[in-house]
């Protein structure tokens, strides 16, 4: 019995969080939220500034100078990524209703400047949901996937009978060269029933 007691009354061990965590658990209103958001698109963007073209002009490819510039952009990319799955776990997709559209696209910027294949179709379910509810800027989403199918196939994908097609049209053949139709027929089902719902909300609450 000592023992039973000694364990239910010992300490508890302070839980381990990281740096993001503790940063993100301060976000408290929507405008922290926006003001976080547009601090991470403003770090995504301060080396995309021109800079990798003046550094390559004047040093080449196989600098020393070169190399450490794009390290630098890579380590950046990589805690952004990171940063924004995170955010993406604990809150979800940013509203641009609530944030404006330069906060509510950085997950996609952010995701859309990643070489891994594996973290952009890990995110794509979020993103295109985010995309279809008016969160993501249409022609941002498009560069996302068509950066995508890039990466996947090292080729940029081709016009058929070289028209160009709508931006719905596009969408829908890059997910279907990617290989996502299903995945994108599932989310579209899901985005369908969360707007039949809200509807039925917003009509119990008119007759109330």
């Amino acid at each position: 019995m000592l023992f039973i007691w000694g364990c239910q009354n010992a300490p508890k061990q302070a839980v381990e969080t990281s740096p993001i965590q503790q940063e993100q658990t301060l976000l408290n209103s929507i405008e922290d939220h926006r003001q976080y958001l547009e601090k991470l698109f403003e770090e995504d963007q301060r080396l995309r500034q021109g800079q990798a073209s003046k550094v390559l002009e004047q040093f080449g490819a196989r600098s020393k100078e070169y190399i450490t510039f794009n390290k630098e952009l890579y380590e950046i990319d990589i805690n952004n990524l990171e940063k924004v799955e995170h955010y993406l776990a604990k809150f979800g997709h940013p509203k641009v209703a609530e944030v404006g559209q330069t906060a509510a696209d950085v997950p996609c910027t952010i995701i859309h400047h990643i070489f891994d294949f594996t973290a952009r179709e890990r995110n794509f379910g979020t993103l295109y949901l985010a995309y279809l509810e008016g969160d993501i800027d249409e022609s941002l989403f498009i560069l996302y996937l068509s950066r995508t199918y890039t990466v996947k196939f090292n080729k940029r994908m081709d016009m058929e009978n070289g028209k160009p097609y709508k931006a719905e049209e596009e969408i829908k053949l890059l997910i279907q060269k990617l290989g996502w139709d299903r995945r994108r027929m599932q989310i579209e089902s899901t985005y369908k029933k969360k707007k039949q719902r809200m509807k039925r909300m917003d009509g119990i609450e008119d007759k109330e």
